[in-house]
């Protein structure tokens, strides 16, 4: 039969070893991405850049991030035991929950046309911040724009660097037609691309082609874009002379027209770099 004495030092022992495994548990490198802080209008956005945020985090390779599932299921099982607590010990406690050391938390809001948006890095362990940034954007397109930067500005990996979204767009690029007879040609083409809203361009092309035989012709026509074509990839199609299908890779493209398709001998290739404008 257990004494007063033998069961005070079992459950210190059971204390001790459920401390230990909670501890080993909380991986060092564990961040938890919390909601963000954004009046009613901006919910939606928030949530949007939030899962942004979270992605950038995870991709940084630097933490392991709790899944976004797993939070909010705290979150909503909490939602009211947690009402008498201030917004940092909230933040706090569901890192704690979450067997996260750190919490990324951040604040939207709309200032005079401009999105401003605030981010902090919190030890769950100190409750200090570890890290801390404010940016404003422009739009909120631009602000999905800088989001790599600013997490990895956040996490220390990198020094931000502000991209701006360029409205207009100027395409250069040369092209040929590799063919033996005397198709063979060399072309120089111009265009220009508006951002109609985000990765959406349209806009046009007009370009020259010298045949083997020095003669000279114009081409032209529409180009509709889609796609980040400045930090990822695009995909373009050309309507007008010889419609062609083309890539685009941080600015960099290439460009396919199946002459054959339209009755001509060969293919007709582009490559060029489109430049950014404000």
């Amino acid at each position: 039969m257990l004494n007063i004495q033998s069961l005070r030092r079992w459950l210190l022992l059971m204390l001790f070893f459920w401390s230990a495994g909670s501890l080993a548990a909380v991986d060092t490198r564990t961040a938890a991405v919390l909601p963000f802080t954004a009046p009613p209008f901006l919910e939606e956005q928030s949530e949007v850049l939030n899962a942004r945020i979270s992605a950038a985090v995870a991709r940084n390779g630097q933490y392991t991030v709790v899944e976004a599932d797993k939070r909010d299921t705290l979150i909503e099982e909490l939602k009211f035991s947690l009402n008498d607590l201030s917004s940092d010990e909230v933040e706090l406690r569901l890192g704690e929950l979450l067997a996260a050391r750190y919490v990324v938390t951040g604040t939207l809001r709309l200032q005079e046309g401009r999105y401003e948006l605030s981010l902090q890095l919190i030890s769950v362990e100190s409750g200090a911040a570890v890290n801390s940034l404010a940016e404003s954007f422009s739009s909120f397109d631009e602000l999905l724009l800088n989001t790599s930067g600013l997490t990895d500005e956040l996490l220390g990996a990198g020094i931000f660097r502000k991209k701006r979204i360029n409205t207009i767009s100027v395409d250069i690029g040369a092209g040929l037609y590799p063919t033996d007879s005397e198709m063979l040609a060399l072309g120089l083409e111009a265009g220009v691309l508006y951002r109609v809203v985000e990765n959406v361009y349209i806009g046009g092309w007009i370009g020259g082609v010298m045949k083997r035989d020095t003669t000279m012709y114009l081409n032209g026509g529409l180009r509709a874009l889609y796609g980040d074509k400045t930090n990822s990839i695009a995909v373009s199609l050309d309507l007008g002379f010889f419609p062609s299908v083309g890539v685009y890779y941080r600015n960099l493209y290439l460009s396919y027209s199946p002459m054959f398709l339209f009755g001509e001998e060969g293919q007709y290739v582009k490559a060029g770099y489109s430049i950014g404008i404000n």
